[in-house]
């Protein structure tokens, strides 16, 4: 609009009112903007390299945990936990390239060639089969001889008891107690891959170990048991939602590069996702700030309790690890 302008007013001859609207145009679009935006796409870039990175990784610590690879594995362990805690603490301030690496050293660490060994390591070792034993000689039977009577086998009043055979297990019963484990397999791959390992990490857990115990029953081939334990699983599951509930309380950071203060925390998505609700953080926390009449004067560990403003569902305190769903502007 004000480069229209200026080009109107400079082809009529008014150059000192083309001068100033050429000037705000330079204003608008100044260097500084300019690298706003390249900087803006350059980490929007970066954040969709390293999200399947983050992934990858969050799912293979979810292995990690299920199969208590702390207690087998500590060193292998330790080093995948520490690079992933900083790969999620990157990640949350907006550093996407080290977090991308550092996620890949997670994946790296527990990889699947690792996860397999594991699970070989892990497979019961199948007993010898029994040698077999040489026969006992037996002594000839002597013929009855033609004078002999032989002798009757004595009569009993109890009839025989039939021999039964069990009853073989109804392929009905194992396809429907697959079909439910497979239901539940794929609610947990769902789970896992919205980040359930941190948004609802006792549900998972809870999951996980049912499932566990439906594929054990099948293999012994109790299915009716392998049902219902992947009935349950599938049910517990069921609970975790794609993302984790908004957070009702903040602690103020200390981000050098761009320090928080109530406007810019009333802008982050998981808070209001609007910097000019301010006032509301401000109303609600004033009473515990070092000067309740400064709503500048923050400081980092500072507590800030995150008031419901469209009867949105908050609880507990905002965790980087956590993936939120924006709240509507």
């Amino acid at each position: 609009t004000s480069m229209q302008a200026a080009d109107l007013a400079y082809a009529n001859g008014r150059y000192v009112p083309a001068k100033g609207l050429a000037e705000d145009v330079s204003a608008t679009l100044s260097d500084d903007f300019q690298a706003s935006v390249a900087s803006q796409r350059e980490a929007a870039a970066a954040k969709a390299a390293a999200d399947p990175a983050m992934a990858d990784a969050r799912t293979r610590m979810v292995w990690a945990e299920n199969n208590e690879i702390k207690k087998d594995y500590p060193a292998e362990y330790k080093q995948a936990s520490t690079s992933m805690q900083a790969a999620e603490l990157a990640y949350a301030n907006g550093r996407y390239v080290p977090a991308k690496g550092l996620a890949e050293d997670v994946s790296a660490t527990l990889s699947d060639d690792f996860q397999k060994k594991v699970l070989d390591s892990r497979k019961p070792v199948e007993p010898a089969p029994p040698k077999p034993s040489e026969p006992t000689p037996t002594k000839p039977t002597e013929p009855v001889k033609a004078s002999e009577t032989p002798v009757e086998p004595a009569k009993t009043d109890v009839p025989a008891t039939p021999v039964t055979t069990a009853a073989p297990v109804s392929d009905e019963a194992k396809q429907a107690a697959q079909a439910q484990i497979d239901k539940a397999q794929a609610k947990y791959d769902w789970a896992v891959s919205v980040n359930a390992a941190n948004n609802y990490p006792a549900e998972l857990g809870s999951g996980s170990a049912l499932l566990g115990e439906a594929k054990a029953a099948f293999a012994a081939g109790d299915y009716a048991a392998a049902s219902a334990k992947a009935g349950a699983a599938y049910e517990t599951l069921s609970k975790i939602g794609q993302y984790a509930l908004l957070p009702a309380k903040y602690v103020v950071r200390l981000i050098p590069e761009r320090r928080d203060c109530l406007w810019r925390i009333a802008e982050y998505a998981f808070v209001y996702n609007n910097p000019l609700k301010w006032p509301v953080l401000y109303e609600a926390n004033k009473k515990t700030f070092k000067d309740p009449s400064n709503p500048d004067l923050i400081f980092p560990g500072q507590v800030l309790v995150i008031p419901s403003i469209k009867g949105e569902k908050r609880e507990g305190t905002w965790d980087p690890k956590k993936t939120y769903q924006a709240l509507t502007k």
